[in-house]
């Protein structure tokens, strides 16, 4: 990689995945309002709000990062744009940029395009931290009763 297009090769994607810690920040955030607004259901279990919660905040999260997700993606991937269809020699980098990224996503594919891959990603994350926030919360419950005794 170095050799053929220098050290910035090593940092494509950089930029979006700094902005993607808001991920994390969003995820929480989310995490702690759904669980706040279901403590009132009393005659829900806990860990079933629990995962709700989780499930919910990551939903919130990943619905309004994925189109960085998938910009950064672009960006890594190195997808390249052909100055001829004959010559595989004259091709350029199709996304150089942060900007790049959202501005060719938008004009080849529309809104729609942001969110490809949107709904696998969402089938996969959305129970995967339902699981592991409901597993947190009982592990805290777990823990502090041992304390108190």
């Amino acid at each position: 990689m170095y050799n053929n297009e220098g050290i910035r090769s090593f940092f494509r994607g950089y930029s979006a995945s700094l902005l993607l810690c808001s991920l994390g920040v969003i995820h929480m955030v989310s995490y702690e309002a759904l669980k706040s607004l279901l403590a009132n259901f009393r005659s829900v279990d806990v860990r079933i709000k629990d995962f709700i919660a989780g499930s919910g905040g990551r939903f919130v999260a990943s619905t309004l990062c994925y189109p960085l997700v998938l910009i950064r993606s672009r960006l890594q991937q190195k997808q390249y744009r052909l100055a001829s269809a004959e010559s595989l020699k004259e091709k350029e980098i199709l996304y150089n940029t942060l900007r790049d990224g959202f501005k060719i996503t938008y004009r080849r594919e529309g809104l729609k395009g942001f969110y490809k891959g949107y709904l696998t990603t969402i089938l996969r994350t959305t129970p995967q931290q339902g699981i592991f926030f409901a597993g947190f919360e009982a592990t805290m419950r777990f823990l502090n009763r041992l304390e108190m005794s």
